[in-house]
């Protein structure tokens, strides 16, 4: 097999460093310069293999989503169980959901999109891929509910877990998170009875 091509390598090496950049200074310390740096490459080199900072986000973005889709819903779709309610609100209520990579720069990302018209509609992408792919094993779960009841259902259910997860990340204790959880639980059992 042969090898990757540069412009992969050194995308993947600069996103890394972004990645890196944002969890230690927040969107705004994440400079050009900063990542070049932290990238071990010069700010040129940045802006030829991935562009100006709003392609930098937007790789971010994307890359973001896809590993949310192939590591998270690959994971719950590989269970071996019967009962899938129990596996997503297991997991979307877990500790290694709520500090994985990916959820921490969301986290990083969602003050900057509060105030930048540019990141917005970025995050938002985001938790839209989110919502939808909560929605879509809702539909498994219950597949006679009512289309917009489903998707009110998963809006609730991904802001009860994001939420509680960011609540005991800054020390709120996990009991909360576990109450949160059996909210989520009545959510989806008033909509299999619908």
């Amino acid at each position: 097999m042969g090898r990757k091509s540069l412009k992969v390598e050194n995308t993947n090496r600069i996103l890394d460093a972004f990645e890196r950049c944002i969890e230690a200074y927040g969107l705004r310390g994440a400079t050009l310069e900063v990542v070049a740096k932290q990238a071990d490459m010069d700010r040129r080199m940045v802006l030829h293999y991935v562009g100006k900072r709003e392609a930098l986000v937007a790789a971010l973005v994307e890359r973001i989503v896809a590993r949310f889709e192939k590591n998270a819903l690959d994971f719950l779709r590989d269970q071996q169980s019967e009962d899938l309610q129990s596996v997503l609100l297991e997991y979307l209520f877990s500790s290694e959901f709520n500090t994985h990579p990916s959820t921490r720069l969301v986290a990083a990302l969602l003050p900057e999109a509060l105030h930048d018209d540019k990141i917005r509609p970025a995050v938002k992408s985001i938790y839209d891929a989110f919502h939808q792919s909560v929605a879509g094993f809702l539909r498994e779960i219950a597949p006679q509910a009512d289309e917009s009841r489903l998707e009110h259902t998963a809006f609730q259910i991904m802001s009860l877990s994001f939420g509680g997860g960011w609540m005991t990340n800054i020390g709120f204790q996990p009991v909360l998170t576990e109450a949160n959880k059996a909210l989520a639980k009545t959510l989806i059992r008033s909509l299999k009875d619908t």
